[in-house]
């Protein structure tokens, strides 16, 4: 009577724990999850960067084994929010099922060690910098070093630091990196000529003449004040954005001019504290045949439509009221328990453009955004679509193979906003909301970045170094 019960009992135990799963779970080490981590977690989670924990070593990784595990089972880690198939993202962080069922069974199995010999080396970056090829930029930039206030609103503040080389800049890659990450807001970086005889002070500040432009990077020429370059580089760095934005081979941002202006706003978190902002460039060394587009080659105005209806005028949703030139208004503002204001914008592209990467870019009530392509043909093709939007991780979505659209193309980006008690990031739910630069007022920022074919490729020449940074 024995044999036929161990017999059903082996049959369950079988069916339970399939032979296959058993020997994994048995064979397991840390060499087999390490290459995951070295993917996918390392950029973030090493010495000196965002994350709060190094995941290079065993050492290192075997006291957050259990968390990590949860982290990945609920897909909160790592963070990506853009829907889309695997293969769409070129900077895709998500994990496949696959690899999460391999984590897990790791820690399941006792999160082992294993023979140190087995693992593969750790990938390389260089200090202070994520280019996935681990080189450090062709040229850093740095802003001056500036206070931030323990606490009130902090202004926009713009800067400028002269370029320390002459020549035009065809940039493959750009990352910004901020000396304290947990009181900039964002920054941004365009490039600006200004008068030869201008004189600037120790923050980056002009003395002799008056910039233009006090709410962001200067807008337009002035007398006797900054000029925007005719290229279109223009970096950023906001909450999650911690890795260069890079082009393929062929396609470059062009910076010809005298100077940057870095666009810095701080947000004060109780300390009195200073902050000093880095750019790091990586330049493309092979024939430019794309120039990344910008409001002066590609792109057209914006319209804007609420509640259904299209704003007739001139619009913004990215600043306070007070700061705007005369005849543009800010959109109408979001009202107090709103669970799900709606707000479409409406971009043109006036000639045709091949599209690399989108950034949305809300404050804190910001909830989802979509962006969608409306052909002359009347066909629609939906570019990139991120559900659910977090502040905290604003991410640069690269499209693994990048989309051409013709002139006459509408890119229509459709985003929302919760301002209810549902919205845990809220901070007052019982207050409308105004369009502004603070995070407790919102934004409508939807960043694309396209290029055009230039009519003759363009062979980068080496800058030539300047004798003085001022």
């Amino acid at each position: 009577m024995t044999k036929p019960r161990l017999t059903i009992g082996y049959i369950i135990a079988a069916a339970l724990f399939p032979a296959p799963a058993i020997a994994q779970s048995s064979t397991m080490s840390f060499a087999d999850v390490a290459p995951i981590l070295n993917a996918k977690c390392v950029m973030c989670h090493r010495p000196g960067e965002v994350a709060p924990m190094s995941l290079i070593t065993y050492d290192q990784v075997r006291p957050w084994a259990r968390a990590m595990k949860n982290k990945v089972v609920s897909r909160q880690m790592p963070p990506w929010y853009a829907e889309g198939e695997p293969g769409r993202w070129r900077n895709d962080r998500r994990l496949s099922q696959a690899e999460i069922d391999k984590l897990v069974a790791w820690v399941d199995a006792g999160a082992p060690r294993g023979n140190d010999k087995e693992l593969p080396p750790p990938p390389q970056f260089a200090q202070g910098w994520n280019h996935p090829s681990g080189r450090p930029p062709d040229l850093i930039i740095e802003a001056p070093e500036l206070k931030v206030p323990a606490d009130g609103e902090s202004p926009w503040q713009n800067v400028f630091v002269k370029l320390p080389v002459q020549g035009d800049l065809w940039v493959a890659a750009a990352q910004i990196v901020p000396g304290n990450r947990a009181v900039v807001h964002h920054v941004m970086v365009t490039p600006v000529t200004l008068p030869a005889d201008t004189t600037l002070d120790a923050e980056g500040r002009v003395v002799n003449q008056r910039p233009s432009g006090a709410a962001g990077p200067p807008p337009g020429a002035a007398a006797g004040g900054p000029r925007p370059d005719n290229g279109a580089f223009n970096a950023g760095w906001e909450p999650g954005v911690d890795a260069p934005t890079i082009y393929p081979t062929g396609v470059a941002e062009r910076i010809s001019s005298t100077h940057l202006a870095f666009n810095l706003h701080y947000q004060a978190n109780g300390r009195a504290v200073t902050d000093k902002t880095r750019l790091g460039l990586w330049l493309q060394k092979e024939p430019v045949t794309h120039e990344l587009a910008g409001p002066g080659l590609g792109m057209g105005s914006e319209v804007f439509i609420a509640n259904g209806q299209e704003l007739t005028g001139r619009y913004s949703a990215q600043v306070t009221q007070d700061v705007l030139p005369p005849g543009v208004r800010t959109v109408p503002n979001i009202p107090p328990f709103a669970e799900s204001y709606r707000l479409t914008q409406l971009v043109p592209i006036r000639e045709e453009m091949t599209l690399y990467n989108f950034q949305p870019h809300m404050h804190v009530r910001g909830q989802s955004m979509k962006y969608t392509a409306v052909f002359p043909d009347g066909r629609e093709e939906v570019l990139g679509h991120v559900p659910q939007y977090d502040f905290n991780w604003q991410i640069v979505y690269e499209l693994a193979k990048p989309i051409t659209v013709p002139a006459g193309t509408i890119i229509r980006v459709e985003a929302s906003w919760n301002n209810s008690t549902k919205n845990k990031y809220n901070p007052k739910p019982e207050q409308e909301v105004l369009w502004g630069e603070q995070s407790w007022d919102e934004m409508l920022s939807p960043i694309i970045r396209g290029a055009v074919r230039l009519k003759t490729p363009v062979i980068p020449k080496p800058p030539i170094q300047q004798s003085s940074q001022r």
